[in-house]
């Protein structure tokens, strides 16, 4: 059985040995990175049409929403071809953390009632995948 793609040979059966664990680390990471990349991108998709579907613009979540779609889009391009749209892409995640701080800071701030809890199990991941992929991009211009 053969498979092509990367997705295919990071998932096949026939890359990890007995116990389960990946050989294939390099093909790991990428699967890794291309899935986050859909999560970050989802959120800040979500960031923006929120405000269409209320009517409500809010300028932290347009932050978020640009800021995902920079760090989503711009952080995976090959490093030879583009550094400037990487660096692009890392400030983009940069208004993005920020976008997102600011939007906690209101919430706490502005609607202070008891039970009314922020998002966290949709803001930690966006953060962290947005840490991940500004972090995954730098690395990957400073040791080339």
């Amino acid at each position: 059985m053969t498979e092509t793609g990367l997705l295919g040979r990071a998932l096949s059966l026939q890359e990890t040995n007995s116990k389960g664990i990946w050989r294939n680390m390099k093909d790991f990471g990428l699967v890794a990175s291309i899935l986050v990349r859909i999560l970050v991108a989802f959120i800040g998709c979500t960031h923006l049409f929120a405000q269409l579907f209320f009517a409500d613009f809010n300028p932290m979540a347009t932050a978020v929403g640009l800021g995902a779609f920079a760090v989503a889009g711009l952080t995976g391009l090959p490093v030879k071809r583009s550094a400037f749209l990487t660096r692009i892409g890392i400030y983009g995640g940069c208004i993005a953390l920020l976008g997102t701080a600011g939007g906690i800071y209101v919430h706490y701030a502005y609607y202070d009632t008891p039970g009314n809890y922020y998002a966290w199990f949709i803001t930690v991941p966006f953060a962290a995948g947005s840490v991940f992929l500004m972090v995954a991009a730098w690395r990957g211009h400073t040791l080339r």
